[in-house]
């Protein structure tokens, strides 16, 4: 018998256009019920270029990217994956909220994002 494991889908930014050298953070997240295991689908459009990061903090207060912590993602663009849509697998650090953060890095040109987050 197949054993089920629930996998939670959420979207985390919707249709958000993000100006030139402008970002968008999402609310917490919390990691209390996950198995360490996530995956972030895009969907990108407009002319500018996203990096997408993360922070996470213990007390739902204080947020800090973590040491050794790096980009999820970046140069990303209406061309990345395909036509601008792709799924990264991302496993976040031990702690018990994250936030998503989306920032267009191009300076000129706005880009909108839909990222949907499945979480084990």
């Amino acid at each position: 018998m197949n054993k089920q494991i629930a996998v939670n889908v959420q979207t985390i930014i919707d249709a958000e256009t993000i100006v030139a050298s402008g970002s968008y953070e999402t609310s917490a997240i919390d990691l209390g019920n996950i198995n360490g295991t996530m995956s972030l689908q895009y969907a990108i459009t407009g002319d500018g270029t996203l990096k997408i990061t993360y922070t996470v903090s213990n007390d739902g207060v204080n947020y800090v990217l973590p040491t050794g912590g790096a980009d999820i993602a970046a140069n990303l663009t209406k061309s990345s994956g395909t036509s601008g849509k792709d799924i990264i697998a991302f496993t976040p650090p031990l702690a018990k909220f994250l936030k998503i953060k989306a920032t267009e890095t191009g300076t000129s040109n706005s880009a909108t994002i839909t990222l949907t987050a499945a979480i084990k």
